[in-house]
C-alpha cells in the first residue's frame, strides 16, 4: 500500500509575501498576501495588518487554508455586503491558490465608489498582491527517520532514490 502524496495532493500557493498599492478616486488601496498553513496563522496575519493600519477605514480579510476540509473565510469589514470580502476571496478561488491569506487595506478618499467599484478595487488589490508574490506548487510531504544496518544502507538508499 502506497500512502505517498500524488500529483492530486499538490496545490498552488503564494511563493512569499506580496503587496500592491494604488488609488481609485482618492481612496488608497493596499493589498497584502502571504502564505498561511493554519487558520491561526491566517488570522494572526489579519490582526498584524489591522494593527499596522489601525487608522485605515477598512482592513478586509480573505483566506483559504487547507484544514480538513478546506477552510475559506472573507469579511466585508464594514463595506457594503458582498462588495469587498467576497471579491477578494473570489480572486484566491479563481487563481486556485490555497494556504494563503489576503488583507486589503482601504483609506477612504471622500468619494463613494459604489458596490461595483469597490468589488473591482478589492479584486485588483488581491490580484496585484498575488502577482507581486508569485505562485508556487506545494507537494505535501512527511519527514521521518529510519535506522538500518550499514550493510543494508545501499539497498535502502536505492529504494528511496527510486521513489518520486
Amino acid at each position: 500500500m502506497n500512502d505517498a502524496p500524488d500529483a492530486a495532493d499538490a496545490y498552488r500557493t503564494v511563493a512569499g509575501p506580496g503587496r500592491a498599492r494604488f488609488e481609485v478616486r482618492g481612496s488608497e488601496f493596499i493589498g497584502h498576501v502571504r502564505p498561511a498553513r493554519t487558520v491561526d496563522e491566517a488570522e494572526g496575519f489579519v490582526e498584524a495588518v489591522r494593527a499596522e493600519h489601525a487608522d485605515a477605514t477598512h482592513n478586509v480579510p480573505a483566506y483559504r487554508v487547507r484544514a480538513d476540509p478546506l477552510r475559506e473565510y472573507a469579511s466585508d469589514d464594514g463595506e457594503p455586503t458582498n462588495s469587498a470580502g467576497k471579491p477578494a476571496l473570489n480572486v484566491l478561488q479563481q487563481e486556485e491558490i490555497e494556504n494563503v491569506v489576503a488583507v486589503v487595506t482601504r483609506y477612504y478618499g471622500g468619494t463613494n465608489l459604489g458596490v461595483g467599484g469597490l468589488a473591482r478595487a478589492y479584486s485588483r488589490a488581491v490580484k496585484g498582491a498575488v502577482d507581486d508574490a508569485g505562485t508556487d506548487t506545494e507537494r505535501p510531504h512527511e519527514r521521518f527517520s529510519i535506522t538500518v544496518e550499514y550493510d543494508d544502507s545501499g539497498t535502502v538508499r536505492g529504494i528511496l532514490e527510486s521513489e518520486n
